[in-house]
């Protein structure tokens, strides 16, 4: 059965829809659309008409990455996004964020891998706001990262690039040092 008014915008090129809190969040090149339950919708464009080229989130926040190599953050609760700090703006190809480690607890760690393929691990509670934390350079363009928790102190970093090479390593949450990198080829996934 077709579900009318649900507030998401239907003419629009979805990259990303999940809920955020007690929200749905869509995000669109153009905007992070956020419809509260009562159905009203709320929007936040990147400045400068520019466009929402990637997005992940969790349940209390997101991140995205703008033309221009600007990556934003958003958490449950706010309305504007905070610009992130992350060195030269090269093109972000790739970004995932941690999952919730508990309902009310926000995520501390996200990846980012951009056309220089440089993979950061981005501390998003650093104190003074976010921090990068660690940096490899791959030999391969990335164009998908996941991140999964594999115990309470560990998370799982998939990383896939265009020719086909999935790459797994952990990433410990206490200290935010990345493990030994695996990797395998699979089949080329991506474009």
């Amino acid at each position: 059965e077709e579900v009318k008014n649900t507030g998401i915008h239907e003419g629009a090129q979805t990259l990303h829809v999940s809920l955020l809190g007690d929200e749905i969040l869509q995000v669109y090149p153009d905007a992070v659309r956020r419809i509260r339950p009562d159905g009203k919708p709320t929007e936040w464009k990147p400045p400068g008409n520019r466009k929402i080229l990637h997005a992940c989130s969790n349940s209390m926040q997101v991140v995205l990455a703008v033309s221009g190599g600007d990556v934003y953050y958003l958490q449950e609760g706010s309305t504007e996004a905070e610009k992130l700090a992350l060195g030269p703006g090269k093109e972000i190809t790739a970004l995932a964020l941690q999952p919730s480690p508990s309902l009310n607890e926000p995520a501390r760690y996200f990846a980012v891998c951009d056309t220089s393929n440089q993979l950061k691990i981005v501390d998003i509670e650093s104190q003074g706001g976010a921090a990068i934390i660690h940096t490899r350079e791959l030999s391969k363009r990335v164009c998908s990262l996941a991140l999964a928790q594999l115990s309470p102190n560990m998370l799982l970093l998939g990383i896939g690039t265009v020719d086909g090479i999935f790459i797994r390593t952990q990433l410990n949450m206490q200290t935010g040092k990345l493990g030994e990198f695996q990797s395998k080829y699979v089949f080329c996934f991506c474009t």
